[in-house]
């Protein structure tokens, strides 16, 4: 397989297209395969997508055909699984605010890729990527369920985490199962969180602006 070949699905998503949701408007972008390993060694190379507003990310790759393992846990539930790609998507949070990560995957859109499972680590502390082992510093969301191909439903594999600023790592992993090749394609929603200290900040201040107004108000009167 080429590098021509990786994030055919991603690439068929339209980049920067506004959507209206109710009346709100979301902005739709790609998320970059940033890392990408196979048995033969080939490895992408991608740009960190600034994550920082409420946006709703399309990541996916298109695999041809793959028969060589490229790592199989010893241990874990996954343990003597043959994998035999991993793909790394990485994204930055910047700011203060806290965010809500989660991330879904369409059954419908898996075209023969068996054991397809989704992780998240944070991306600085690893000396490369990907991390076939255990990640250092271990996962913020350890390893989904696996994913086989099925029908038109959809699965969580990243359940509303809240994380702060950083740079972080979506990492997908399978096994191609189709002698012409497989592919897969998800969701990642990042949104901005008030945090309760900054609601009680926010309340603070606003009792004691209206202390000082009424205070001024008794002395004019």
């Amino acid at each position: 397989m080429s590098n021509a070949m990786f994030s055919v699905a991603a690439r068929t998503l339209a980049l920067g297209t506004l959507l209206t949701l109710g009346g709100t408007q979301v902005y739709a972008a790609t998320l970059n395969l940033s890392y990408n390993q196979t048995a033969a060694g080939i490895a992408g190379s991608g740009t960190i997508t600034d994550a920082t507003a409420a946006n709703t990310y399309n990541y996916g790759n298109s695999y041809g055909s793959l028969s060589t393992t490229l790592y199989t846990p010893a241990m874990g539930s996954s343990a003597g699984i043959n994998f035999e790609f991993y793909d790394d998507y990485v994204f930055t949070i910047g700011g203060a605010t806290v965010n809500s990560v989660s991330s879904t995957i369409n059954l419908n859109n898996i075209f023969t890729i068996d054991n397809l499972q989704a992780r998240l680590y944070n991306a600085t502390t690893q000396a490369s990527l990907p991390v076939l082992g255990n990640p250092v510093g271990g996962a913020i969301e350890a390893w989904s369920s696996q994913i086989g191909p099925g029908g038109n439903i959809t699965v969580s594999v990243l359940d509303n985490l809240l994380l702060g600023a950083g740079t972080y790592v979506l990492e997908l992993r399978g096994s191609v199962s189709g002698t012409a090749g497989g592919s897969y394609s998800g969701v990642l929603n990042v949104a901005p969180v008030p945090t309760p200290g900054a609601f009680w900040l926010f309340g603070s201040s606003a009792l004691g602006t209206l202390t000082m107004r009424r205070k001024r108000q008794r002395a004019l009167s």
